[in-house]
């Protein structure tokens, strides 16, 4: 019962927290923000991080298209060795 509770609340959080439908125009606000902080002449470099997410995500997120980041660090490989039950994806 405990692991289903477990499993529930992941699953749950995913759907609230993980990659939600306006996430793109989170990341598009965030950034253009910060290029108004930019002094003139200076250039900066936008990394983010995923810790839950699939390939097509990544790509999106750093795709010169959608101009959200230029980098982002992926933490799948924290999963490795998990029991497949326990896999979000």
């Amino acid at each position: 019962m405990l692991l289903l509770q477990i499993l529930l609340f992941h699953i749950k959080t995913e759907l609230i927290f993980v990659n939600g439908p306006r996430i793109h125009e989170y990341h598009k606000e965030m950034r253009q923000y910060m290029y108004t902080q930019i002094p003139e002449g200076k250039e900066i470099m936008t990394v983010g991080e995923v810790g839950i997410g699939n390939e097509k995500d990544f790509k999106d997120y750093t795709s010169s298209k959608e101009e959200e980041f230029n980098m982002m660090f992926n933490f799948k490989h924290t999963s490795v060795g998990e029991s497949p039950s326990l896999n979000m994806n």
